[in-house]
C-alpha cells in the first residue's frame, strides 16, 4: 500500500500543478500544514453557520426576507471549493505526512459542495 501511495504522490501533484518544496527543517510542514488547515476549518465553520443557519432561519426571523440569499450562498460555497483546492495543494507541496488523510476528507467534501452548487444553479435558472 505504501509503494501504491509513493507511486500516486507524483501524478497528484502533476494534476494539482505544484511541486514539492525542499525542506530543511522536518517541523516546518507540519507547522505550515496546521495553519493551512485551521484556516480552512475556520472557513468552513464560518460557511456552514452562515449557509445552515444564518441564511435560512435568522435573517427571515428578524424580518430581513434574503431574495439574494442563493446568490450569497453559490459565491460561499465557490469560495469554499477554492479554500479546498487551495489547501489540499499546500499540503502537497509542503508533503505533509498527512495529506492522504486530508484528501480523503477534501474530496467528499468537495464533491457536495459541487453538487450543492449544481442544485443551487437549477434553482437560479428555473426562477
Amino acid at each position: 500500500m505504501e509503494n501504491t501511495i509513493n507511486r500516486l504522490d507524483p501524478i497528484i501533484g502533476r494534476l494539482l500543478f505544484v511541486t514539492p518544496e525542499p525542506v530543511a527543517d522536518e517541523t516546518v510542514p507540519g507547522k505550515q500544514s496546521e495553519r493551512v488547515m485551521g484556516y480552512s476549518l475556520a472557513f468552513s465553520a464560518v460557511r456552514c453557520i452562515l449557509q445552515y443557519a444564518i441564511l435560512p432561519f435568522i435573517l427571515p426571523l428578524i424580518g430581513v426576507a434574503a431574495s439574494w440569499a442563493l446568490g450569497l450562498t453559490m459565491i460561499v460555497n465557490i469560495a469554499a471549493m477554492i479554500a479546498i483546492i487551495a489547501s489540499v495543494r499546500r499540503m502537497w507541496q509542503i508533503t505533509y505526512s498527512h495529506r492522504w488523510r486530508y484528501m480523503a476528507l477534501a474530496v467528499p467534501a468537495f464533491i457536495l459542495l459541487s453538487s450543492f452548487l449544481v442544485l443551487d444553479i437549477t434553482n437560479l435558472i428555473r426562477g
